[in-house]
């Protein structure tokens, strides 16, 4: 606030805007001083969270288009690549996704965790379980903390080890991260429903879609791991309202 007083047409103060205001809940206004911040002076940071966060909600030729541009003014780095491959993930296009995201891991982050975890994922909803899980085995045996954990979880999924992926949730942090994000509740609901809890993997989803996760077409139709709940009356329910606030959504 003190920054906009002095500048009011500071590009960073309205993308700082955004992101304090994303952590309330509130993806609208961090889009709309995202794009406000793009308007003023395209940075890659705005760029790549727009493509982001508009590929969570669910409006996806808007993220390719965003995410293409962080790339091109920032093509040395992995986040702007990461958000364009995420873009493609959150698509449906789950081999165009891997393509993407292998390429710049080994271009620009080849022994980096996070990285890991994103090609790993790719590799997983592409069906490439076999190569998802020696990549989630290296990351998670890198103990380098929440993102190992991330790993260590889908790991024990993959494995099909109800009792292993129950201890990790219940010894790490991750259902308090996955208490105010949308990412993470989706994790969670995928590692659950691998292993048959699905009336915890329910509980979840909700939490997805409060702080912004509203792409529908990608839960309900997509996502691989996420097929035994379609048909139920609850998750029905929850693609209802995804869809309603996805309609209300401005882009």
């Amino acid at each position: 606030a003190k920054a906009m007083h002095l500048d009011s047409e500071l590009p960073l103060a309205y993308l700082a805007l955004g992101m304090v205001r994303y952590n309330p809940r509130d993806m609208q206004a961090l889009i709309d001083n995202a794009k406000h911040a793009v308007a003023l002076q395209p940075t890659s940071d705005a760029l790549l969270m727009l493509g982001f966060c508009l590929a969570e909600v669910g409006f996806i030729d808007e993220a390719r288009r965003y995410s293409d541009e962080a790339v091109a003014m920032d093509p040395l780095s992995f986040l702007p690549a990461c958000a364009r491959a995420v873009a493609d993930l959150l698509a449906g296009d789950f081999s165009g996704a891997t393509e993407r995201m292998l390429a710049a891991r080994e271009r620009f982050a080849p022994r980096e965790a996070f990285s890991g975890w994103w090609a790993a994922q790719c590799l997983a909803y592409s069906g490439r379980d076999v190569e998802a899980h020696e990549l989630y085995r290296q990351v998670a045996d890198m103990e380098v903390g929440f993102w190992s954990d991330h790993c260590a979880l889908f790991q024990r999924a993959l494995e099909q080890d109800r009792d292993g992926v129950l201890e990790l949730l219940e010894k790490s942090d991750y259902r308090k991260a996955a208490e105010t994000d949308e990412q993470y509740p989706i994790h969670i609901a995928n590692a659950l429903t691998l292993v048959g809890e699905i009336d915890e993997a329910l509980r979840w989803i909700p939490h997805a879609i409060d702080f912004g996760f509203l792409n529908y077409q990608f839960l309900s139709q997509h996502n691989r791991f996420l097929v035994p709940l379609r048909g139920d009356a609850r998750f029905e329910q929850l693609m209802d309202l995804a869809r309603q606030k996805q309609d209300a959504f401005r882009v």
